[in-house]
């Protein structure tokens, strides 16, 4: 087995009912937020190979572990993780 298709095994997390987030490991690499979904959603290399397709995302569900899934994590539901009136911004 290629150990490195195995990398943030997020489709298996979501088999297991796992909540998670996406993340960058700043100051090793950039925030980006936007690109981190897009990396969840396709797990392309620097080559263009895709590492591990089964463990692909849809996209809502990656935004959803930038945003709601954070904010639950953090057990801070209440106050951040949507946009809604009285949330912070």
């Amino acid at each position: 087995m290629n150990v490195q298709k195995r990398i943030s095994p997020l489709a298996d997390a979501i088999e297991r009912n796992l909540l998670f987030t996406l993340h960058s490991d700043c100051p090793v690499t950039p925030i980006s937020p936007l690109f981190s979904v897009w990396a969840a959603v396709n797990r392309l290399t620097r080559e263009g190979n895709v590492l591990g397709a089964d463990q692909r995302i849809d996209v809502e569900t990656a935004l959803r572990s930038m945003t709601i899934y954070g904010a639950k994590l953090n057990f801070d539901k209440q106050h951040t993780g949507s946009i809604e009136i009285g949330k912070k911004s």
